[in-house]
Parts: C-alpha cells; structure tokens; sequence
C-alpha cells in the first residue's frame, strides 16, 4: 500500500510552489511595463526644448545614443523615417561619445535638428533609455512617449494621440 500522506504533501508543495511562480512572474511584467510608462517626462507636459523655431506641426523627438546599436539602426534610416512623418519635425537628442559621424552629418542635410544630449541633461529630460521616443503638439506638449526599435514602433508613437 502507498502512504497517501507523502503524495499529500509533494502534490501540495507542487501547487504552491507554482502559485508563487506565476505570482513572481505577474509582478515581473507589471514593474517592467510600469517602468517604461512611468519613464522620461509626463504625458500631456510641455518638453523643455531650446529652440525657438515656431512649428506649425507635430513634432517627433528622437533620444538615441551613438554607442547603442538600435540607435544607429534608426538613424541609418532617419530618411525613411523622416519620409514616413512628413510634414511633421523632428529632433534628435544624441548622446555622443564618439565625434561626429556620416549619419550625424545626414541627419543635418535632411533638416533635422541634432542636439548633443550629454548625461547632466537627464535631470531635465528624464530620459535614460535609448532609443526613447516622445512625439509633442506644435505647442511642445507631449501627446505620447515610448521606447522605440523601429520604424513601426516611431509610428505607434506619433499615431497613439491620447
């Protein structure tokens, strides 16, 4: 005869052990989504931008970097982007730690905007992750932001009008 208490206890310790499994796993993914939402400047806030230039479109603000490889996937392909966003502006804030490049040098033929992005001005943007997209009113308020890899995730960004 088997002894049912041993069974009991393993098929018990098995139900557990799953539950706080899965209870770990659901926090995981909660705090990771949380931590992009939460991330770089609020929703509906203006962007600190310098320029002066007065548009009379939505505008497209790029964070990249020149040491992340997506980044310079993205701006491999400014012009595409840049073509897929007409009329609207864009910017990029490049955080530099190389000299400036070939694609740095296209992006300013193109008539896009490249502000070097040293680490002091993350206290005024609030934006450490790279590439990190926000996508602003002509009156320099941020309708949506987000994490972007892609061309279709810069245009889930500049369509997300929230």
């Amino acid at each position: 005869m088997i002894p049912i208490i041993p069974i009991i206890i393993v098929f018990f310790t098995f139900i557990v052990t799953s539950s706080i499994y899965i209870a770990l796993k659901r926090q995981k993914k909660n705090s990771s989504n949380n931590l992009l939402s939460d991330h770089g400047l609020a929703i509906n806030s203006i962007f600190p931008m310098s320029d002066k230039q007065q548009v009379n479109h939505d505008r497209l603000v790029l964070f990249l970097s020149d040491t992340c490889l997506t980044c310079l996937e993205i701006i491999k392909n400014i012009s595409e982007i840049k073509n897929s966003l007409a009329p609207k502006v864009i910017n990029v804030y490049l955080s530099k730690k190389k000299p400036e490049n070939e694609e740095v040098k296209k992006m300013r033929q193109l008539g896009i905007s490249v502000v070097e992005y040293p680490p002091i001005d993350e206290i005024i943007y609030k934006t450490k992750i790279f590439p990190f997209a926000y996508y602003l009113s002509k009156d320099k308020k941020i309708i949506s932001k987000g994490a972007v890899s892609h061309l279709k995730d810069i245009q889930k960004v500049t369509n997300n009008n929230t």
